[in-house]
């Protein structure tokens, strides 16, 4: 019985080169840079020029040096007032959360199926070598049919997220940490993903936008005082921590996985290059064609996405034993405390 080749590639691959180290590194970096912007996607009815003017660095990285400012300037000045009262406030706070779930489920429902059909029909068809084929996208149908129109418009829904902060500061209360870092880190990590063409990027936006559909809806609940489980919020920040370690490994793996090449007559593929003439054009020089991850700029995309993560499941662990765990601990009298209180009542 012939055994498997899983083609999982050493770490020392990820950017092998016969060139001197500091070289190659320059060679990455220019080709990052000068990476060839991506086509619009067909479903968006939006003109090249538009679409590359907020795919430039200059864009997501000018506005998250403002907010996180911004937020600095007004902790600063937090005085504790909640100035978002009245009937005007409440109105707008649920518009707010409601846009949201609603577009997260959109978005969730518009890209989890497919990506998991897609998935699913590769196994199907050559078993674990055509799973490993789907699950890097490595004829991009499942990006340029499906992906590229929703991770765009998710990359641009995280500048809307950022109204959370100022939502939190609006109601007296400081921006922690954690708030900041995650909302900066989001829109860097779509916008890469996007930029890059990245086939990880369904990691971030399936898993991100099916938790934004429960975490908001969960807030639009709240603002209406409807009453929700106590439990759902502790259940929630799990789902997120959860979200992170799965998506962070799932993330980190296609960085060490090779392309199969022992693929059966059924299976549908054919490489980049020959489904798309102008490939290297579009996905410049640094082309690989026989990784996971073709481009320089696409494992940079993950590299920095598994680097964002490690940090910010670390904030969401300390947010959760500060929260609730040490509430739970609060709440248990010692078996000392119980004595105590036993002999004073018997005095």
């Amino acid at each position: 019985m012939e055994s498997i080749n899983y083609n999982i590639s050493s770490a020392d691959g990820l950017f092998s080169s016969s060139l001197a180290p500091s070289k190659y590194f320059d060679s990455i970096l220019l080709d990052v840079i000068n990476h060839p912007y991506p086509p619009v996607p067909t479903k968006l009815p939006i003109s090249q020029r538009l679409f590359e003017f907020t795919m430039r660095p200059e864009l997501p990285f000018s506005i998250v040096c403002g907010y996180l400012l911004l937020i600095a300037f007004l902790n600063k000045r937090q005085d504790g007032k909640n100035r978002m009262k009245g009937p005007w406030w409440k109105a707008v706070l649920l518009l707010h959360n409601v846009i949201l779930a609603v577009y997260s489920g959109w978005t969730f429902l518009g890209t989890g199926p497919a990506t998991i059909n897609y998935f699913l029909r590769g196994y199907q068809t050559a078993g674990v070598p055509g799973l490993v084929h789907n699950f890097c996208d490595s004829s991009m149908s499942l990006w340029d049919e499906v992906l590229a129109s929703y991770t765009y418009i998710f990359y641009l829904s995280k500048f809307w997220e950022i109204l959370d902060t100022l939502i939190l500061i609006g109601k007296g209360k400081k921006a922690s940490l954690l708030q900041e870092y995650h909302h900066a880190g989001a829109i860097l990590t779509v916008w890469s993903g996007m930029r890059y063409e990245s086939p990880a990027a369904w990691l971030f936006v399936v898993f991100n936008s099916l938790v934004h559909t429960i975490m908001y809806t969960y807030y639009a609940l709240s603002v209406v005082h409807i009453p929700v489980p106590g439990v759902l919020k502790r259940l929630l920040t799990k789902i997120q921590i959860t979200q992170f370690i799965v998506g962070g490994s799932l993330g980190a793996l296609t960085l060490l996985l090779r392309l199969p090449k022992e693929l059966g007559e059924k299976f549908e593929w054919q490489p980049v290059l020959a489904n798309h003439p102008f490939a290297s054009d579009r996905l410049g020089e640094g082309f690989q064609e026989d990784l996971c991850l073709h481009t320089p700029g696409q494992k940079v995309t993950v590299l920095g996405g598994v680097g964002y993560l490690i940090p910010l499941t670390g904030l969401f662990v300390s947010f959760y034993i500060q929260a609730y765990q040490k509430k739970i601990t609060k709440r248990k009298p010692s078996v000392n405390q119980n004595q105590n209180k036993t002999s004073n009542e018997r005095n």
